[in-house]
């Protein structure tokens, strides 16, 4: 995959360093994000990342346990460690985030970056980002 125009950089979080990489682009409102599923890592994207011009800013991730982003043996995988590191990397790009967790699906809504309005708001939301989670 070709990611030489992107930055690999990190952050910790509960007990783990999460590796993430990250094109910066000139509108800074403008987010993509590409969460991988289990198993797998941020090689995933390698046909997606070509798709998106230079007017997005895209961060691709190697969840925690995945990638790079390992975890220590006596660490155990605990879902919502994971969703706290999709907010800190929300966070660490002053994306305002909320989110909606049930049992099969997880619901970022990322709001643009800066842009103080009413959180109960759907009208607010520009980006929707979907992660299912596979029973058994």
């Amino acid at each position: 995959m070709d990611l030489s125009n992107f930055k690999q950089l990190c952050f910790n979080n509960a007990n783990c360093k999460i590796w993430y990489w990250y094109r910066a682009a000139a509108n800074v409102d403008k987010y993509v994000i590409l969460l991988h599923g289990a198993g797998c890592d941020h090689v995933m994207f390698e046909k997606n990342i070509g798709i998106f011009d230079d007017s997005y800013n895209i961060i691709i991730w190697d969840a925690r346990g995945h990638g790079l982003s390992a975890m220590d043996k006596s660490q155990q995988f605990v879902f919502n460690d994971m969703y706290d590191d999709c907010l800190k990397l929300f966070e660490i790009h002053q994306m305002e985030a909320w989110s909606k967790i049930d049992s099969n699906c997880t619901l970022f809504m990322v709001k643009n970056a800066g842009h103080n309005s009413n959180q109960d708001n759907p009208n607010d939301v520009n980006n929707i980002i979907l992660t299912f989670l596979e029973n058994g």
